[in-house]
């Protein structure tokens, strides 16, 4: 992985379980890394390497490699929030790691 393609700044974030003031249960991201890494559209062979349910992978995200990085996380690029649909571990050697991700739209 080249470091000049790396060129956007991406926050990692998990979802963490709260309750509110009613005692119902609220999600809260919480930002666990901020990385830089490069975003694209997934090619056809990210889809073969990944399972079934990136199938609706709209975009790619590239970063070195983190071992905390799971498909129940998100991360957020340019003010857009990316659902991770899939991990995939270039190679095998532990160096970088391909985010299929989908763009998740806000209703207004």
């Amino acid at each position: 992985m080249r470091a000049g393609t790396l060129r956007h700044r991406i926050r990692l974030q998990s979802l963490i379980e709260t309750r509110d003031d009613t005692g119902g249960v609220v999600y809260v991201a919480e930002t666990y890394a901020t990385v830089w890494g490069s975003v694209g559209t997934p090619s056809a062979r990210e889809f073969q390497q990944s399972d079934s349910t990136a199938a609706d992978a709209t975009h790619d995200v590239s970063i070195r490699y983190r071992a905390d990085v799971l498909p129940k996380h998100r991360c957020l690029v340019n003010g857009k929030t990316f659902e991770i649909q899939s991990v995939v571990e270039v190679e095998g050697r532990r160096r970088e790691l391909h985010l299929l991700c989908k763009e998740v739209v806000r209703e207004t």
